[in-house]
């Protein structure tokens, strides 16, 4: 409620607009982005609860916001498509839901479909769960390159320091793929020694391997990347490198950073227009006083399609 006489902070305003859109985008059409919001509006209730916020503004959406995101991941992981059920269980696991763990993603191991059991083996390794290491140790060994990488950044997520030398030789693979996901990886955990290669791939003549080069050394605080990741946004065709450079963006929390998520917020995708109202939230929340009436403008959604 507002205080007669006493405006509403801008930031606060920005909040509330980019807390709506994760909220829309819990009812959107597609339902793997319905599965990211889930998880989005859980981690930021999970980054709320570890900072001991005290903020009541903050604090009050995220508990609200995270209630309807659990019941929609809930809906999703026992009723959907695999490829939705998995993040969408990953999202109830950081929820405190731990049953969901041996119910989708470790039954997903199982499944004859290869890419269900990549998702499987990437959501455990990005939930840390350790006791899964001796499932990450078989899939190294895998036939299937893609697997194999994905096992091995794995093994990096719960800190398996045998994993690094690994992927440090990954990253000077001929394979495009595993060239791009062991980058993805080095980002994820913030592997330094990794940059000199992440540097050189930076100018990959493969846009993946290029991209996520970027978005590595963008997670190790590299502001150079920003100009990349900013055209990335932009003008890359394809979607999902075009919501993870809003994601990447969302690292460096700046003034620069303020109107280029604000501008994404006229994306024609569902999902750019959630990562980039996820990175802009965060801003709001450590940078509160950067925010303007411009930046207020600027923030609208396009009806759901």
């Amino acid at each position: 409620m507002q205080v007669p006489g006493r405006a509403i902070p801008i930031n606060q305003l920005v909040a509330y607009r980019c807390y709506n859109i994760l909220f829309d985008s819990l009812f959107a059409p597609n339902e793997l982005t319905r599965a990211h919001a889930a998880e989005i509006i859980i981690q930021e209730m999970e980054a709320g609860n570890e900072r001991n916020a005290t903020d009541s503004f903050y604090a009050s959406l995220d508990h609200v916001y995270a209630e309807y995101a659990k019941a929609v991941a809930r809906q999703i992981a026992y009723h959907s498509s695999q490829i939705s059920r998995i993040p969408a269980a990953r999202a109830l696991y950081r929820a405190g839901e731990k049953e969901i763990l041996q119910q989708v993603i470790l039954k997903a191991l199982d499944s004859n479909d290869l890419i269900d059991r990549i998702t499987a083996v990437e959501a455990l390794g990005r939930l840390q769960y350790l006791a899964a290491k001796p499932i990450f140790e078989r899939e190294i060994k895998s036939t299937d390159s893609l697997m194999r990488i994905h096992a091995l950044a794995a093994l990096a997520h719960i800190g398996d320091p045998a994993a690094v030398p690994l992927l440090l030789a990954a990253l000077k693979s001929d394979d495009a793929d595993t060239r791009a996901i062991a980058s993805w990886a080095c980002g994820n955990i913030r592997e330094k020694s990794a940059a000199p290669l992440l540097e050189e791939l930076r100018y990959d003549s493969n846009p993946r391997v290029a991209f996520f080069a970027h978005r590595a050394l963008a997670r190790m605080g590299v502001r150079d990347t920003l100009p990349f990741l900013r055209s990335a946004l932009f003008h890359q065709n394809d979607t999902e490198l075009r919501y993870l450079a809003a994601d990447a963006i969302g690292y460096f929390t700046d003034m620069s950073s303020i109107e280029v998520l604000s501008l994404a917020f006229h994306d024609p995708e569902p999902d750019v227009r959630l990562f980039a109202a996820s990175s802009l939230l965060k801003i709001a929340k450590q940078m509160p006083q950067s925010f303007t009436q411009k930046h207020l403008d600027l923030i609208t959604d396009i009806p759901w399609k």
